[in-house]
């Protein structure tokens, strides 16, 4: 099978009615139920919910590291679920770019090199692709730290490598699990605002999921993962007025 299939489908994110259980105590648990999702191209959404709720699960089964009960992902017009385990690898590697709490950068590589990873994994390092590495850098402020080691930088400044780093093969979605997650308050308002304007300048799609209601605010729509499903933020004020 091709890595882009040939259907009509919009260039976007479509999930639908997903379904996941985990067994806990010998018992499944179901913990996304009948979930719909749409992002259209250059939308940025964030996710909010309680601890356990899936949010970071709902990434997992985006991207296809981990496979949903029942249910239907397409990104980009490809049906992501029926590509072969190369396929999935290949698609994420060229088409998703991702930014995770705790940066997961290589101690022993310099920044420039740790933003350059994905391109290595990819199709291979290239003029181009060094001098977009390098323009990545001067743009979240680090031009003078890309021989650095991480080890060598504050957190702020390992989140802003991460960030670099998931823009470098120009992906159509980034997926942010807990992008600020362990930064002082004033350092994840610069990487909130920072995944924000990049998103936009590049018009790459950007879902992201936090316990942040600071971060979530500030994108143009604000969804709540609920008894499995999501509901917009405003929704989920009313029904938590109500009870």
């Amino acid at each position: 099978m091709t890595e882009k299939s040939q259907s009509a489908e919009p260039q976007g994110v479509q999930v639908r009615r997903l379904f996941k259980n985990y067994e806990s105590a010998g018992a499944a648990v179901s913990i996304l139920r009948e979930l719909e999702l749409e992002i259209q191209p250059g939308e940025a959404v964030c996710i909010t919910g309680p601890s356990g709720s899936g949010k970071s699960t709902l990434l997992y089964l985006i991207s296809s590291l981990d496979r949903p009960d029942a249910g239907e992902v397409h990104l980009l017009g490809t049906d992501i679920l029926a590509l072969s385990e190369k396929e999935q690898t290949q698609f994420r590697n060229r088409h998703i770019g991702f930014v995770f709490q705790d940066h997961d950068l290589l101690p022993q590589l310099s920044v420039v090199e740790n933003v350059l990873l994905p391109a290595i994994a990819g199709e291979g390092v290239t003029t181009e692709t060094e001098q977009l590495a390098e323009k990545l850098l001067t743009r979240v402020g680090l031009q003078d730290r890309l021989k650095s080691l991480p080890a060598q930088l504050s957190g702020g400044e390992r989140q802003r490598v991460a960030v670099c780093r998931a823009l470098i093969n120009k992906p159509e979605l980034i997926l942010a699990d807990e992008p600020t997650g362990n930064l002082d308050p004033a350092t994840a308002k610069v990487i909130g605002d920072l995944l924000l304007e990049l998103s936009r300048e590049q018009n790459t799609m950007l879902l992201c999921v936090t316990h942040s209601v600071e971060l979530a605010d500030r994108f143009p729509r604000h969804l709540v993962l609920e008894d499995g499903k999501l509901i917009a933020a405003s929704n989920a004020l009313q029904t938590t007025a109500k009870s």
